[in-house]
């Protein structure tokens, strides 16, 4: 993960994760960011209703806690992994089933329309040889 020269650099790429990955959480609240050391931290809450306060640092994104009072009956409960991931979807994808399946039908979704607007293969004038 590189390292970030200014708060706004943090904040605009921890924004712009957040906003990409609706598709997969209910919820996020605005970054805000603490400048020593500089890092920033959200509360994003994820299909099942657990809220996990995320943040992000030179280190990468890290779960700091999962409160599952809102998580919904019968779900997995999240465990709060204790390494740091270069990526958002990472994280998201080690402590939610809901986010991992709601990411799938998201990517099967935009495969099926890249397959839909490609145009058919123009059949060829010549035999294949065998």
């Amino acid at each position: 993960m590189p390292g970030f020269t200014s708060a706004d650099e943090l904040l605009n790429e921890f924004a712009t994760e957040l906003r990409q990955h609706t598709y997969g959480i209910s919820s996020f609240t605005q970054p805000k960011v603490t400048l020593s050391p500089l890092r920033a931290e959200s509360v994003v809450t994820l299909l099942d209703g657990a809220a996990v306060r995320v943040e992000l640092s030179g280190r990468g994104y890290t779960a700091l806690a999962i409160n599952q009072a809102n998580v919904v009956p019968g779900n997995q409960a999240a465990v709060v992994p204790s390494e740091a991931f270069e990526l958002l979807t990472g994280l998201l994808m080690a402590v939610s089933p809901e986010f991992q399946r709601a990411m799938h039908s998201h990517l099967y979704a935009k495969l099926l329309a890249l397959s839909d607007s490609e145009p058919a293969p123009e059949p060829s004038g010549s035999d294949p040889v065998t």
